[in-house]
């Protein structure tokens, strides 16, 4: 089941990079992947610091309020600017356009 529900969430993300740039996708990947691992080191180093008392609800309400701030931050911010339109800098003209004026030099 947890596979399954990989799949929904993992199709979504991973055709993005191919669908906005194919010629640089693993390039983009790459650093969009190298991105999205800072929380898997930021969240239990803020968890340190806000739990200081594993028995107290208070601590993990605050630690849970500050997660879902992140994540809302980031879904809006993602609403509001993705687009999966191909980017004019990842075009196949615009890459040999530029490859013919290096090479008549």
């Amino acid at each position: 089941m947890g596979l399954s529900i990989n799949g929904f969430a993992s199709s979504g993300y991973l055709a993005n990079i191919v669908d906005i740039a194919p010629l640089y996708a693993g390039l983009l990947f790459g650093v969009s992947n190298t991105i999205g691992s800072i929380p898997g080191f930021i969240g239990p180093l803020t968890a340190g610091i806000v739990v200081k008392d594993k028995t107290s609800v208070n601590q993990w309400q605050v630690l849970f309020w500050i997660n879902a701030a992140v994540g809302l931050f980031g879904s809006l911010l993602f609403a509001c600017f993705a687009s999966g339109s191909e980017r004019e800098w990842a075009k196949e003209e615009e890459r040999q356009q530029c490859c013919r004026t290096i090479s008549v030099k």
